[in-house]
């Protein structure tokens, strides 16, 4: 008789176990319908922010999709005007542990959720070969190495996650977080380093999205992910100041800026690279101030210098 108690809590036991891998390997909605993610964008004299949007339901090639909205809200400090505009859609698929992203005219694997550590992955970038196409310089698949993974928990929820780090010579990546190195690609959210899709890696390219503001979905509520804290839809609709009481030299420079200010008052300046990610932020007392860029990138920076009473933004090019 204790044989066979044994044997069913044996079972029973086994059960659990093989309840609970199930439960464990479920993953979570890519998507679902009402989703909504935000982006906030600094490109030259334009700033605002991208919401991605997860619409309705379709189905391509037999294929169960969300259709995927980018609409962008800009201001133009130059021309002072206001933009609103669908960017484009794009076609989503969830299949098992995997992303599917249509493009080209077949689906190509966005995010995977049963990589490992080592593994090079590929994905698809915004422009084909094809001779009616528009076409950029590099290739249009990008290549990333998988160089860490784990679990994480964000908004209450236990996420899968796995870093990825770009290919050199491969046009397309994931944005990287400045400081880390790497992009993290979490399962129901995306990459949290950057942009939800993949971009071209080259200066001289309009950069569609920019650093991740905040995700939300029926399920989850609002993370707001920005530093320092920016609203989901925040943007200056207009600069408060203007740019002939400010003084910046030498433009463009090598190492570093002097500025100089109306009035000596305590000025919070932050440093943005053309993605919107922060790279400086530092809080100085004063009417005059030197700042310098610690990083070897060159190229075009943001540099927006505020205080309770100013407010000034200015392109700067790093030589």
């Amino acid at each position: 008789m204790n044989r066979i108690h044994n044997l069913k809590d044996k079972i029973f036991l086994l059960l659990l176990l093989f309840v609970a891998g199930v439960a464990g390997a479920q993953t979570h909605e890519f998507a679902p319908i009402g989703a909504e993610w935000h982006y906030g964008i600094k490109q030259f004299s334009t700033e605002g922010y991208v919401r991605i949007k997860s619409l309705s339901d379709t189905v391509i090639d037999g294929t169960s999709c969300k259709i995927i909205e980018k609409r962008c809200f800009l201001y133009d400090h130059l021309d002072g005007i206001e933009k609103e505009f669908v960017k484009g859609q794009e076609y989503i698929a969830q299949i098992g542990d995997s992303i599917m992203l249509y493009r080209f005219g077949r689906f190509y694997k966005l995010y995977d959720f049963t990589v490992e550590t080592g593994d090079t992955v590929s994905f698809p970038g915004s422009y084909s070969f094809e001779a009616d196409e528009f076409v950029t310089f590099g290739d249009s698949i990008g290549k990333a190495v998988v160089i860490g993974k784990g679990v994480s928990k964000i908004g209450g929820l236990e996420l899968r996650y796995y870093d990825l780090q770009k290919v050199d010579n491969s046009a397309w990546a994931f944005d990287q977080d400045f400081y880390q190195g790497c992009a993290r690609i979490y399962e129901k959210i995306g990459n949290i380093s950057g942009y939800l899709f993949p971009e071209q890696q080259l200066i001289a390219d309009y950069f569609e999205g920019g650093t991740l503001r905040c995700y939300s979905d029926n399920e989850t509520r609002t993370i707001n992910f920005s530093t320092p804290y920016v609203e989901c839809d925040y943007f200056h609709a207009v600069e408060e100041n203007t740019l002939e009481s400010l003084a910046v030299y030498p433009n463009p420079f090598k190492e570093r800026l002097i500025v100089e200010l109306p009035t000596e008052d305590r000025y919070t300046v932050l440093v943005y690279d053309t993605f919107g990610r922060t790279l400086i932020k530092q809080d100085i007392i004063g009417k005059k101030m030197e700042i310098e860029f610690p990083f070897p990138q060159t190229g075009v920076f943001h540099l927006v210098i505020q205080s309770n009473s100013y407010h000034f933004a200015i392109n700067v090019i790093k030589i």
